[in-house]
């Protein structure tokens, strides 16, 4: 079934502007700044690990990434569509835990955590297979571990953020 989902993200082409399901509102920019996690917001990058399944050049014109990050009644929610290798895509929406400044998630597999940095908000996920064999999250040429989205590139609340296709929202169950 996660393949079939894998190929159906790959095949959907229209954007589709939504909100991930988040329900609550964008917080103002002074409430943001005094947060524990100064990193809520929408944030949008070339897929710079993207690459043509024919011949593997660089296909990070074509394609955005795209990060979420808000508060939930549980956490904080993240919600990211990633472009990689072979245009593989990593696609979830996951509740995380505020743990000594960066998000976490404690996973079956090992944790995944969120951190802000100077200028990059960045995923590390070592030992954590993110593909159809672990997570589900991933294509098999696909991960999360390294995964950095530019503090620059925050294009408005999460609310703001474009996905390539709807179901992400049902991904994240690990």
């Amino acid at each position: 079934m996660t393949f079939l989902r894998a190929l159906l993200l790959m095949a959907s082409e229209a954007a589709l502007c939504f909100s991930f399901g988040v329900s609550a509102a964008p917080l103002s920019k002074a409430a943001e700044e005094s947060s524990s996690f100064g990193g809520k917001g929408c944030y949008a990058n070339r897929s710079y690990l993207c690459t043509y399944p024919k011949d593997g050049k660089s296909c990070s014109k074509r394609f955005y990434d795209y990060l979420s990050v808000n508060s939930s009644a549980s956490g904080y929610r993240v919600n990211l569509y990633s472009v990689q290798a072979n245009q593989n895509v990593c696609a979830f929406s996951i509740d995380m835990s505020l743990v000594g400044g960066a998000l976490v998630r404690e996973t079956s597999s090992g944790v995944i955590s969120l951190t802000r940095e100077d200028k990059a908000l960045r995923f590390d996920s070592k030992g954590v297979d993110p593909t159809a064999l672990g997570l589900g999250f991933c294509g098999v040429h696909a991960d999360i571990d390294g995964l950095e989205f530019p503090l620059s590139g925050r294009i408005g609340p999460s609310s703001k953020c474009v996905s390539k296709f709807s179901s992400v929202e049902g991904r994240g169950s690990q």
